[in-house]
This record gives structure tokens, C-alpha cells and sequence, in this order.
């Protein structure tokens, strides 16, 4: 991945500065191991909520999984502290403009407490440009390029 993030640095008040889109996550019983901490495996789908979400939000729309879109490609997750089911928590989406290329680029996410801002994990991953009816990489289309860019700028 492109950076490596330190628990310091998210202890940072304006670290979640950054982030323009949250959203609030659903802990359930079910998200928990035997210690009463959301299982690391449950991280990975709030990212995927996040990064869904995200995308819908910045294309204006839903995601038409037919068409040429991006997948999944790298992900890399830290885990800095404990999540309990009884916390509040959200996760925070961006898309840093330094690290692209013509079909690919990383996402940057956070598990966070609203309330505090306290962060639990920190997520990296790299998304590439994917074409379902040639099963190939592809270019990311203009369209999300654009939609990126201008949310990005606010």
C-alpha cells in the first residue's frame, strides 16, 4: 500500500479531518466474538458498506453491477483497539488523489467512534477498473474520475 498509518496518527484530532463521508454502522450481537469485541472479520464488510455507500453517493447513484465498475483488488486493514458491540460506530471513505493510475486507485477508510472520534481500525485498499463482460481490467471510466474529483474538492 501506499502508506503506512501509526495509532498515533489517528489519535490526531483532525485526523478524520479529511474524511467527507461517513456512515453510521449497525453493530449486532452476531458481529461479536467470545470477548464481546466485533470480530476482525466484520471490519472487512463495514469497508465494503463504506466503500458502497461512497460510491453511491459521489456517482449520484446506484451501482450498475452489469456495467464497468471496479472491484476489489488489494486490501490491508490495522487494527489499532477493541470495538465492543455496546459503542457507537461509523466509517469514513476517501479517495486520496495521489496514489492513481488509468485503472486503478486506493481508497482510505476508518472505523471510528462518532462520538469521540476514536479511531479502531484503519483500512487501505486498491480498487481497479473492471469490465464483467470481458472479465478483464479495464480503465476506470471518465465518469468516475469526474465524480471522484469533484466530491473530492467539495
Amino acid at each position: 500500500m501506499s502508506r503506512r498509518i501509526a495509532r498515533e496518527q489517528t489519535e490526531s484530532p483532525d485526523f478524520l479531518s479529511p474524511f467527507r463521508h461517513r456512515l453510521p454502522l449497525q453493530l449486532r450481537f452476531c458481529d461479536a466474538d467470545r470477548l464481546g469485541h466485533v470480530n476482525n472479520s466484520v471490519y472487512q464488510q463495514f469497508y465494503d458498506l463504506g466503500r458502497l455507500h461512497y460510491f453511491m453517493h459521489v456517482l449520484g447513484r446506484p451501482i450498475d453491477w452489469d456495467g464497468v465498475g471496479v472491484v476489489l483488488a488489494r486490501v490491508e486493514i490495522d487494527f489499532y483497539r477493541p470495538l465492543h458491540v455496546e459503542e457507537r460506530a461509523a466509517v469514513a471513505t476517501l479517495v486520496p488523489g495521489e496514489f492513481r493510475t488509468p485503472k486503478s486507485f486506493e481508497t482510505l477508510q476508518a472505523i471510528y467512534n462518532p462520538d469521540s472520534g476514536l479511531v479502531y481500525s484503519v483500512g487501505q485498499s486498491v480498487m481497479v477498473g473492471f469490465d464483467p463482460s470481458t472479465g478483464h481490467s479495464t480503465e476506470i471510466l471518465p465518469e468516475w474520475w469526474e465524480a471522484i474529483d469533484k466530491w473530492g474538492r467539495g
